[in-house]
This record gives structure tokens, sequence and C-alpha cells, in this order.
């Protein structure tokens, strides 16, 4: 009886998801496909980036960065020892969503930095899968995603919002990670007194950020 009732409003949420694409001209997983298409061209690129830790109760100095990622899950991050958190977004999880079997449902509009965004609820049909819904707001025209809400059954959630400049193939130039401090371990070496922090940790309600600036892209080395 309750998969029965999950399947209806499964059901009834896609009925309404198609009504509205079909009122605003915009199909969910057309919009997504043409999203996952653009940024396949993406085989693999290599940046620099500089990272800004932002977080309350802890001190963490801006750091730069090496990062490389290949298609389809490659992620390679080198910084002197310091361990990001976290990582997500740099690695394009995104993509790797968008290729499983997934439901997409449209989820009406919204405007981002001046941008008017199609705002896609992404649910895995896959149980195996950490995601357990993605939000996604992206613009039909660019085919560029601005924002992505994500809500996972191990590590919380956390929003990416993107910004974009004149990079090679529509990379971001910047990405604003948000996150729950109290879903992260943060490494030994930034925090020192790990039983102190970890105890700021638990007490903590607030949210965190990673900012994250890109620069010098190298795209498609590999592929050449």
């Amino acid at each position: 009886m309750h998969k029965n009732i999950i399947g209806i409003l499964v059901l009834v949420l896609q009925i309404t998801a198609g009504i509205t694409a079909a009122q605003s001209g915009n199909n969910p997983k057309e919009i997504l496909t043409d999203f996952r298409e653009h940024m396949l061209k993406v085989h693999d690129y290599k940046a620099k980036v500089n990272i800004k830790v932002d977080v309350d109760f802890i001190n963490i100095k801006d750091r730069k960065a090496v990062v490389f990622f290949e298609q389809p899950d490659k992620f390679e991050f080198s910084a002197g020892g310091f361990a990001l958190l976290p990582k997500k977004g740099m690695e394009m999880e995104y993509l790797e969503l968008l290729q499983t079997d997934y439901t997409a449902i449209g989820a009406g509009t919204k405007t981002i930095d001046s941008v008017k965004t199609q705002a896609v609820k992404v649910i895995p049909n896959n149980d195996s899968l950490d995601i357990v819904l993605a939000k996604m707001y992206l613009n039909p025209e660019t085919k560029l995603i601005h924002r992505m809400q994500t809500f996972t059954k191990e590590s919380g959630s956390y929003t990416i919002n993107f910004t974009y400049a004149d990079h090679p193939y529509d990379l971001p130039d910047k990405l604003e990670i948000i996150f729950d401090v109290k879903n992260q371990k943060l490494p030994v070496s930034l925090t020192g007194d790990m039983k102190s922090i970890g105890k700021k940790i638990k007490e903590s309600k607030k949210r965190a950020r990673v900012i994250i600036d890109y620069s010098e892209y190298v795209v498609n080395r590999k592929k050449e």
C-alpha cells in the first residue's frame, strides 16, 4: 500500500510537471539532456584555483591549488596538504547523476543574478546513490546551470552557486558551496585540537561556505 501511494504521488507530480512544461515551452528532461550534452564536451580540464573557506569558529587561510578532472569521474586535487571541504561541485557530480536513470520534475522558474532559470527536481531511480534529491536551476537558452541544491543520505544538504565569465566550454569562473558544518570532517592539519573543534562542530547550527575561483583553464588536453 505504501509503495502504491508513493507511485501515485510521483505520477501526479509528473503530470503536473508535464502541464507546467507545456505551458512554459520547456520540457524538464530535455533541459537536463541539453545541459548534460553541452557539458560532456569537456573531456578533461586542468585549472588553477583560489580557495576561501568561510567557517565562523575557525580561521583557515586562503589556499591556492591545482585541480584536474577527467570524464567520467576522475578528480585530482593538489594543494600542499590542504584537504578541501567539501569537494562537491568541483567533481562535476551533477553530470554523473544525469547519466543514471532519474525522474525529472519541473519546479517553476527563478531569477538568479538577473538570469531567468528553469528549476528542475531530479530524483535518482537508483537507491544505491548517495544523492536523494537534487534541484537544479538552469538557463535553457545557454544550457548552463546556475544553482544546485542537493540532499544526500550521508553528507547532509549543500547548495552550489555557479558564476560564469569567459572560460572555454562554459566552465564556471567561480563556485560558492554552502554546506552543513556538522556533516563535514575537518582535517587535523587545519584544526590542531580536533577534540575542541569537534565539539564546536557538534554545537554549531550554522552553515559554512567554500568559495572557489578558477583561472588558467586547459581543456581537453588529453583528448587532443
